[in-house]
């Protein structure tokens, strides 16, 4: 607990300088990421391959799963409040100003673990499983949108590595059934088990 505070403090109060005040709200609210990823899931589904819909099939999987895993089993169970209701003067991003943690409202502060880390951990695992060239990118966004979290004081390292876990654990579920459905119905699922990376 103390090396979790410890790294906490490091990044939100050591790491401070004006860009990543700009640039870590930006990186950390899911609202930026709604149209451009909208648009590329419509163009997959419209244009794509049997792979590139199954991959989108997958993602939408992987997402509902953590987010009902975390939101329904893990959250209630570990019942841990956000680092900026807990520690005193912390000062966190909220609603496009700095506020005190005082401002922020019960209902809010539930911190482990991390829905940023586990949606973007899980939805990172499998774009890189189904396109291994590009895995730099998916990897680095999920780095960015962890350390957001963190540098703007709403969760602690831990919530963050825990919500890693759990997306990737339900990115491995949903490979791991797929490798099932290619093993039990080679016929139907040939197509899949043909271009699945080696």
């Amino acid at each position: 607990m103390e090396l979790d505070r410890f790294l906490f403090l490091s990044i939100n109060q050591g790491a401070r300088n004006p860009i990543f005040d700009w640039l870590m709200p930006l990186i950390s609210e899911w609202r930026y990421y709604w149209i451009p990823v909208s648009l590329c899931l419509a163009a997959a589904l419209w244009k794509g391959t049997a792979r590139t819909r199954w991959m989108v099939l997958g993602l939408a999987v992987v997402i509902a799963l953590g987010d009902s895993i975390n939101t329904i089993i893990l959250k209630p169970f570990f019942d841990r409040p956000r680092p900026f209701s807990t520690m005193d003067n912390i000062f966190v991003y909220k609603a496009g100003q700095w506020a005190m943690s005082n401002l922020v409202e019960a209902h809010e502060t539930i911190s482990f673990p991390s829905n940023h880390a586990v949606n973007s951990a899980g939805a990172a695992a499998v774009l890189i499983y189904f396109f291994p060239r590009w895995w730099p990118l998916p990897a680095f966004l999920t780095a960015l949108i962890c350390y957001s979290r963190v540098y703007l004081g709403v969760h602690y390292p831990a919530d963050v590595l825990a919500g890693v876990m759990v997306g990737l654990a339900c990115a491995g579920f949903f490979l791991a059934l797929q490798t099932v459905l290619v093993r039990l119905f080679p016929d139907r699922f040939s197509w899949l088990a043909k271009e699945v990376p080696k």
